[in-house]
């Protein structure tokens, strides 16, 4: 892949991508940093997929609520799903927690499926849960966790933190795995901040990248033990042909810092910026 030209997509509904593409020209936007990190490894080309939030309201604020509120009851027909057609045009698909108020169709998980096995690779970035079952407020994982699911990983239903604004994963795979390392294999991604997250668990298909902090309690409705649970988890596909696939338990860590709307974007703390771009390297192989 590393002679031609990577195209990478992402996903219009997912919800850091939301705050991207409504933010002010004015502004800085949610995902530039992001975006800077991936189109400086060599020839890659960023672009949202197909979406209609430019026709609605100018502010971040407005489309949350116009997404929460309005979208179920008034246009939610209006969403445009991803298509076989879309991703057979791009190398690397990346969701960075995909918004509740738009439910991955069958049609989607399935295209997204055969896009992995026909050898594309997919960033799935979930986020935290509810803190009470039976609520529909920020439920960022219900429908992240029914794509990980085709890949053989689970997201848990959980809002794990620690007791200060942030927390800070050191603990990794041993060996780590080649998302921490550049490509001479030396670990160059030795800490990596996050806010709320959920966990990653996966069959022994997966490898594991990076595991939660001992000292982590979980403010979700199971009140789960963090202790051997996982904030990312990689899959090489065994078969020929068949893609890589990342999956995260935090979406919020890539966003700017001083970007509008949602939880503080964490990409300057830590090594936020360089576990991107061995992660993205490592799933488009261009290391």
């Amino acid at each position: 892949m590393a002679s031609r030209s990577a195209r990478v997509l992402i996903d219009a509904h997912s919800v850091q991508a939301v705050d991207h593409l409504w933010a002010p020209a004015r502004r800085r936007r949610r995902l530039s940093a992001f975006i800077e990190i991936i189109e400086s490894l060599g020839d890659c080309r960023v672009e949202p997929a197909a979406n209609r939030f430019g026709l609605f309201g100018p502010t971040p604020r407005l489309a949350r609520w116009f997404a929460a509120e309005l979208l179920p009851k008034v246009v939610r027909r209006a969403q445009v799903p991803l298509s076989a057609d879309q991703l057979a045009a791009c190398d690397l698909l990346i969701v960075t927690t995909r918004f509740p108020t738009f439910p991955y169709s069958a049609g989607e998980i399935a295209a997204i499926e055969r896009f992995v096995e026909r050898g594309g690779a997919l960033l799935l970035m979930a986020n935290h849960s509810r803190e009470k079952a039976g609520s529909r407020r920020f439920d960022f994982v219900t429908q992240d966790a029914r794509l990980a699911a085709v890949f053989g990983v689970k997201l848990l239903e959980a809002r794990f933190r620690s007791d200060g604004a942030l927390t800070v994963l050191t603990r990794a795979s041993s060996p780590p795995h080649a998302s921490l390392c550049d490509a001479s294999g030396r670990r160059v991604v030795e800490a990596v901040a996050v806010g709320n997250c959920c966990a990653v668990s996966s069959d022994s298909a997966g490898s594991p990248i990076l595991f939660l902090n001992g000292d982590m309690f979980d403010l979700g409705p199971h009140c789960l033990s963090p202790s051997g649970q996982l904030f990312g988890v990689a899959i090489d596909q065994p078969r020929p042909g068949h893609g890589r696939v990342a999956v995260l338990a935090d979406s919020g860590f890539i966003g700017e810092p001083d970007a509008p709307a949602g939880g503080p974007g964490l990409l300057e703390h830590c090594d936020n910026r360089a576990f991107v771009r061995e992660l993205v390297a490592w799933l488009l192989e261009r290391k």
